[in-house]
């Protein structure tokens, strides 16, 4: 079983993920690396809870931006109805993500860092033209959310990096 890191901040997570990398991955909800370990699929000797990071969650709606933070719980996608007025199609995407008792624990950024081609949010969110938010030790950088995929499985995040 991994050891795991409780970082007091963003900047002590990319640090940590930084100087681990390879070793360590990043956990909130923990829905597909807890099934990964178990698995074998995946092997490390980290996990960075990123959990505590309360600025890394949550739902912002302004005349002009919607923007939801990595660490929003599905269940929060599935139940805001500002956000269900704003973007349906993420709303009913969130509502058919696994059991209730999934979507209250798995987070948006796990669902899109997991890269699973049959994920149910990455696509409406897409839709909407959506922009990833990365943060990392060179500093932070938007890309559009289709240049974050890089393949089944595979994002093009670096070593240090989180979406936020």
């Amino acid at each position: 079983m991994p050891d795991v890191f409780v970082p007091e901040s963003l900047e002590d997570a990319i640090q940590f993920l930084a100087g681990h990398a390879g070793a360590a991955t990043p956990v909130a909800g923990g829905t597909d690396v807890l099934i990964d370990t178990r698995m074998g699929r995946i092997d490390l000797e980290w996990l960075v809870d990123l959990s505590p990071l309360d600025s890394l969650a949550g739902i912002t709606l302004d005349t002009a931006t919607l923007r939801i933070g990595a660490l929003t719980r599905i269940r929060a996608l599935e139940l805001d109805a500002g956000l269900a007025r704003r973007a349906t199609a993420l709303v009913e995407a969130a509502r058919v993500l696994g059991s209730v008792q999934i979507r209250t624990m798995a987070t948006l950024g796990g669902n899109l860092c997991h890269a699973t081609p049959s994920a149910e949010l990455p696509p409406a969110l897409l839709v909407h033209d959506a922009v990833a938010e990365i943060a990392g030790p060179e500093g932070a950088r938007e890309i559009p959310l289709a240049d974050l995929f890089a393949g089944p499985g595979k994002t093009t995040l670096g070593a240090g990096e989180l979406l936020t």
